[in-house]
């Protein structure tokens, strides 16, 4: 029977051998606004005002 910890044992390492994401921030001429960008595609929900902002978004997300 597996455990709990069994389990995280037989994935341990896994989330540091996926791929990393790729964050960049874009700019919308129509609505003037920033938007990040998560591996080409837009980052749902999130607009900011100045691109300062959108890169602490990025920060955030990495966890920086």
């Amino acid at each position: 029977m597996a455990t709990y910890d069994s389990w995280l044992q037989d994935y341990d390492g896994w989330l540091q051998g996926q791929p990393l994401v790729e964050y960049e921030v874009d700019y919308d001429d129509d609505e003037k606004v920033y938007f990040v960008l998560e591996d080409g595609k837009v980052y749902p929900h999130e607009t900011f005002n100045t691109e300062e902002d959108a890169q602490t978004f990025i920060k955030w997300l990495l966890g920086e």
